[in-house]
């Protein structure tokens, strides 16, 4: 074989060689460039197929997913917080201005500050809130039907072609005609509202009573005093 051909293999076999060693040292530099986060978990968890250990790294583009009973925090450094819902399923993307994700199901909270903006789309429709200002909703999506629920600044929900914009206070299911003031109360802050409203109202009655009569004295019972 001619020197010159010989020279001419070498040198294209070096240039191979070289370009290989230049893909291997930068593979895990392009992998270092994703966004991270921390998956803590409680109960069942798992992270892209597999059971997740509280505390692992989170990197953007992940699967989530919660069993019965079970809960995961997702913290996303600056562009916020989300907490996965027991039975749920989450793909979850992040950088330093927004984050976004799909909801296969159950439910998520997404917590996120101002100038990040959030969009998290269901099976049937998507829930945006801008950079402006931080934002605090609740995202459900069970049997088909998508829900939000705003705790704090305001979430536009695109769905089946509306829009409808729910702000603090406030949520919308599918079906609703407009959004509805949410209710937070449990059955006994109920219960103590309406013992509450009995004492206020016997007290009326025991005062009117005593300016009809004035030759009897007038006992004023105090309302009962209902915890919280």
């Amino acid at each position: 074989m001619p020197i010159s051909v010989r020279r001419c293999l070498a040198l294209c076999l070096a240039a191979a060689v070289g370009h290989v060693s230049s893909l291997a040292a930068a593979a895990p530099d392009a992998k270092g460039l994703r966004p991270t986060g921390d998956l803590f978990t409680s109960g069942r968890v798992l992270l892209d197929g597999s059971d997740a250990v509280s505390g692992t790294s989170l990197f953007s583009g992940g699967e989530v997913s919660t069993d019965e009973g079970s809960r995961a925090v997702l913290d996303l450094g600056p562009s916020g917080r989300a907490e996965l819902l027991p039975q749920s399923s989450l793909v979850i993307n992040f950088g330093e201005k927004c984050v976004s994700g799909s909801l296969g199901a159950g439910g998520v909270r997404i917590s996120k500050p101002a100038g990040v903006a959030a969009s998290f789309a269901t099976g049937d429709g998507s829930a945006v809130a801008e950079s402006g200002g931080p934002a605090v909703f609740t995202l459900r999506y069970e049997e088909g039907r998508t829900t939000v629920e705003t705790q704090a600044g305001e979430v536009r929900l695109r769905l089946k072609g509306k829009d409808v914009t729910v702000a603090a206070g406030e949520r919308y299911a599918e079906g609703q005609d407009a959004p509805s003031a949410s209710n937070n109360l449990n059955g006994k802050k109920k219960a103590g509202i309406f013992l509450a409203l009995g004492g206020v109202v016997a007290l009326l009655v025991i005062i009117f009573s005593g300016n009809d009569n004035s030759n009897q004295p007038v006992v004023i019972n105090p309302p009962p005093n209902v915890s919280p």
